[in-house]
């Protein structure tokens, strides 16, 4: 069976829902021989200004195997959370109304979106995806757990 058919089936009747209810989300899965997830909102509200953004990329993942269905929708739900953590703090603003710890700013203040939505997944950008949420030992124990390889 290829990726895209496992992915397809695994991610059939997912819903992703943004805080911010003007921005209906969305997911595509291409059909290539390694499947790319490409998460998506129509509209986006900039933290800034609140100036609105049409299709709105989040991010596009290669899929280049897949860890069983159960897992493939956890991790999905974990790598939308690292998105949201990245929103999240967007919105914290110190007394001089800057961000306290800006996502855009040096690499690691911006984990959950670049580990939560990896540009490839693997075995081990899973577990990092996971981490996002979780300790890596539970990521690994849930790993065991779930995964079919």
């Amino acid at each position: 069976m290829s990726l895209y058919v496992q992915w397809a089936g695994a991610l059939s009747g997912m819903v992703l829902r943004h805080p911010n209810r003007v921005s209906d989300t969305a997911f595509q899965l291409s059909q290539d021989v390694e499947p790319v997830l490409v998460l998506t909102l129509d509209r986006h509200l900039c933290s800034v200004d609140d100036h609105a953004m049409e299709d709105f990329t989040i991010g596009c993942v290669r899929l280049t195997y897949f860890p069983g269905p159960e897992l493939a929708r956890i991790w999905l739900a974990a790598a939308w959370a690292g998105y949201l953590q990245h929103e999240s703090l967007e919105l914290v603003l110190g007394p001089d109304g800057q961000r306290v710890l800006d996502p855009h700013g040096p690499g690691f203040a911006d984990r959950g979106l670049r580990q939560g939505v990896p540009p490839v997944l693997t075995p081990e950008t899973l577990r990092a995806s996971l981490a996002v949420v979780m300790s890596r030992r539970d990521a690994d124990a849930l790993i065991a757990l779930k995964s079919h390889l």
